[in-house]
């Protein structure tokens, strides 16, 4: 049972946590977890880590408690047992000057960031106090994750990276589930706007090795960043271009078929107009990826995006039907309003005309 430990005791007990730091043995996480369930206060109390010796030569901010060197350590459980205790993750003074999701132990660990919302963490705050913590546009978590799986998805990984793309999609998914909002261009502080279109970021980096997997995990957050308001044809930014032709140029094919799929605007006239910095512009896409494609299979990519522009139009066309026909069928189906007689005429003349 949890207990607030005093004089000696106290003492004794922030000198073991200062050599379990110091050492970074294997069960740190462990270790540390079992001090935190003796008495969670350690954790939390100021300077302790300067007090007690364990960052001799570390003078940042985020050494300020023991909780804040948890969270650099990635000591996962030890932090989460402290949200449990009553921690809140939004208080940047035991954080080092930042919130909790500031940090990147989170990023990658779904059930830690499950358990810092439920415990109050905001979704879209990870640094306020200290705003050099992390990069300005990187301060809401969402966008900073985004960033992360995009770097990792151009990765060419095995089962290990795998698994933590599953992992922070997860943590994508849980942040926007929690309310994370989502704006192009971003506002920061100090009225500064930073422009970093997460669908690009997300598509324009796969690995051709894992790009059908990559797809089929993707798909669902894509889908739930454009509810969000994510535009899935933003031509914003340093040389300005909608995702579909970013996916293009980085050789990423299969992002560029989903994008399609999902309604992305492939039209000559669209692209020269989102890329007449280019001289010249862009006027095919079909075009642009062979010009492109270094594998030697051109053909075949390009079979591959006419085909996916064909199936998204007569999606549209499908849909286009389904909406009309109710319509037609509602007025086929209600009756025929006969016209006013003529003023004078009898009912009988008009009754005569009609079935004439």
């Amino acid at each position: 049972m949890a207990k607030v430990l005093r004089a000696e005791d106290r003492a004794q007990a922030h000198q073991r946590i200062a050599q379990t730091f110091t050492r970074a043995d294997i069960d740190q996480d462990g270790q540390l977890l079992q001090l935190a369930r003796l008495d969670p206060s350690l954790f939390i109390e100021p300077e302790a880590p300067r007090k007690f010796d364990a960052w001799k030569f570390n003078r940042s901010p985020s050494s300020a408690t023991w909780l804040a060197n948890a969270a650099t350590a990635y000591a996962k459980d030890t932090i989460g047992h402290l949200f449990a205790a009553g921690v809140h993750p939004d208080d940047e003074a035991i954080f080092g000057g930042k919130c909790f999701l500031g940090y990147s132990v989170w990023m990658d660990d779904p059930d830690l960031l499950e358990q810092a919302l439920q415990a109050g963490a905001s979704p879209d705050h990870s640094s306020r106090a200290n705003p050099k913590a992390i990069r300005p546009e990187d301060r809401i978590p969402v966008r900073r994750l985004a960033s992360e799986l995009a770097r990792q998805i151009g990765i060419d990984m095995g089962s290990a990276g795998r698994d933590q793309i599953l992992r922070m999609l997860a943590c994508a998914h849980l942040l926007l589930d929690h309310g994370a909002a989502y704006k192009d261009p971003c506002p920061l502080d100090g009225g500064k706007l930073v422009h970093q279109n997460a669908i690009s970021q997300l598509t324009c980096q796969w690995s051709q090795k894992h790009a059908p997997w990559i797809r089929d995990e993707i798909r669902p957050l894509l889908i739930k960043f454009m509810q969000r308001g994510a535009d899935l044809n933003d031509s914003l930014g340093y040389a300005p271009a909608p995702p579909v032709l970013r996916s293009v140029w980085s050789q990423s094919f299969e992002a560029a078929c989903l994008l399609i799929e999902l309604g992305a605007r492939t039209e000559d006239a669209f692209l020269a107009e989102s890329t007449k910095w280019r001289q010249p512009p862009v006027t095919s896409l079909v075009e642009e990826a062979r010009s492109y494609t270094t594998d030697g299979k051109a053909d075949l990519h390009c079979a591959r995006l006419i085909e996916a522009m064909m199936q998204r139009q007569l999606q549209v066309m499908r849909n286009r039907d389904c909406t009309a026909a109710p319509k037609a069928d509602a007025q086929a189906s209600s009756p025929a309003i006969p016209p006013a007689p003529a003023p004078g005429a009898s009912p009988l003349a008009s009754r005569r005309r009609m079935a004439v």
